[in-house]
């Protein structure tokens, strides 16, 4: 009979709540075996534990309960053939390992070669190569006997595959596990979602085990970015999901729940969830994430920023001595032309901003190409501040100046959390005086602004919330920001 263990880390509810799924199609190679997970402390409810304790039992297996600090320790006991867990939790077995072999030149020698056998079998199978490869096998059995063993062990010595979920994997990580021989698997998912939506399928070979795919009783969908229309095979859209799966809404935010569930338009009533990710979806269903929709700019880096600029506007910036690395922010319209540019310095002794703009008729906003002024939007400082918050704009100056904006009726200008800066507050009165919604900071905040408040620990839901609670206008918000100034 089989072990399940779980830790008090990582969002593993992302594959393990699909477990009973990974044992329908892979029941000959993990019946009767032990199963190893790690479970983030107070983030579900203990009745979705019981519904995955369950899962587990059902398909033939037992469960132990364990801790962060204690969870390599319990793998020895338990030796489990599957492990899920957080990529945190991989990170510090790869660190781990590495950390061991710099104070061991022979093991560092002898892991290297194992590392390079594994690669040349890995290129083999991604070629595509069928047949037998007599050398190549004998020098893999070798390695994974006793080098690769020695990695393996830590784990139990038998792992027949791992899975994470609750945050990105570095591709290094899960192809060094992959070339060691353990293949790692991906899942995806969110809380409002119960929250697996797809997985990748334990296959044969160390190869992608076949991409990620919707789980049994669920449907994937891409569609146009804030809109309804459904994209075809091969389109990057927005994932959306259909299933019972699906939450019923946000508790006593009927507006956040409608931005996020339509009824699907083809008669059919079925309720549909937009995750805010991008995603291709191909002609086998097998999903691709590819980014955030609200984050389809892209944020570049320029290591010689003076000379790029150059490139586009020539002799812009004569001065290419000492020409420094900087983070480029675009500003792109709705049809997808640049129209200028926002870099942020990385040294201390730099002008912090810098604008360029390639069209000057066009105003100076970060987010035109993603907004939708429809509904609620808000209208930020900066353009990284901008991207932790859905449906906004940054104004590069933040003068509070409403060219190029639509519907501000709609709009919440936030400017940061500076009650003594006399041209911020002059800025919110302008404001006011024009009739514009603004997010006035609560006192008990006292971050300067939205990084520095998300960095603090506040979640992005939790955030738009506050801010939303703490939205005012008229005489009501110039009340609100006389008291505010003088904090």
């Amino acid at each position: 009979m089989g072990t399940c263990l779980w830790s008090n880390d990582g969002i593993a509810q992302y594959v393990i709540s699909d477990y009973i799924y990974i044992y329908h199609y892979t029941v000959n190679a993990l019946i009767n075996k032990t199963y190893l997970t790690t479970y983030i402390k107070y983030s579900f409810s203990n009745t979705k534990i019981h519904i995955y304790i369950t899962d587990i039992i059902n398909a033939g297996g037992s469960m132990g309960i364990t801790d962060r600090d204690s969870i390599m320790e319990d793998i020895q006991e338990v030796k489990p053939t599957v492990l899920l867990t957080v990529p945190m939790m991989y990170n510090r077995i790869y660190d781990g390992v590495r950390a061991k072999l710099a104070t061991n030149e022979t093991k560092a020698k002898l892991f290297n070669f194992g590392m390079k056998v594994a690669r040349e079998r890995r290129e083999w199978f991604d070629e595509g190569k069928e047949g037998f490869a007599p050398l190549l096998f004998l020098k893999w059995n070798f390695v994974q006997r006793f080098i690769f063993s020695s990695v393996t062990n830590l784990l139990g010595g038998r792992i027949k595959f791992c899975c994470t979920g609750g945050g990105a994997l570095s591709p290094i990580i899960q192809q060094w596990f992959g070339d060691i021989g353990i293949p790692m698997l991906e899942g995806y998912g969110l809380t409002e979602t119960s929250p697996v939506v797809a997985l990748e399928r334990y296959g044969p070979t160390e190869k992608t085990q076949g991409g990620l795919q919707a789980v049994p009783g669920v449907e994937i969908i891409i569609v146009k970015p804030n809109e309804m229309e459904e994209l075809e095979h091969g389109e990057e859209g927005e994932i959306c999901v259909v299933g019972s799966n699906i939450m019923k809404g946000y508790y006593k935010r009927e507006d956040a729940t409608e931005e996020v569930i339509y009824i699907r338009p083809d008669g059919s009533n079925d309720r549909v969830f937009r995750t805010g990710d991008l995603g291709i979806l191909s002609k086998d269903n097998v999903l691709k994430i590819t980014g955030r929709a609200s984050e389809q700019y892209k944020l570049y880096y320029a290591p010689k920023f003076n000379e790029w600029v150059n490139s586009i506007i020539p002799g812009k910036l004569p001065k290419l001595e000492n020409d420094s690395p900087r983070l480029v922010m675009p500003f792109i319209d709705k049809e997808g032309n640049l129209f200028g540019f926002n870099a942020r310095a990385f040294r201390d002794n730099e002008l912090r901003y810098i604008t360029i703009m390639i069209d000057e008729d066009m105003p100076k906003i970060f987010g035109l190409d993603t907004v939708n002024f429809s509904k609620k939007y808000y209208v930020i400082e900066g353009p990284i501040d901008s991207l932790f918050i859905d449906n906004s704009v940054a104004m590069a100056g933040a003068d509070g100046n409403a060219k190029g904006l639509e519907n501000t009726e709609n709009a919440v200008f936030v400017f940061d959390n500076e009650p003594r800066n006399k041209e911020i507050v002059s800025r919110m009165e302008r404001c006011l005086n024009k009739g514009y919604n603004i997010c006035i900071w609560p006192e008990k905040v006292l971050d300067k602004d939205i990084n520095d408040v998300i960095l603090s620990g506040l979640s992005e839901a939790d955030l738009k919330q506050m801010i939303d609670d703490n939205t005012y206008r008229g005489l009501e918000g110039k009340l609100q920001l006389s008291y505010w100034k003088r904090c």
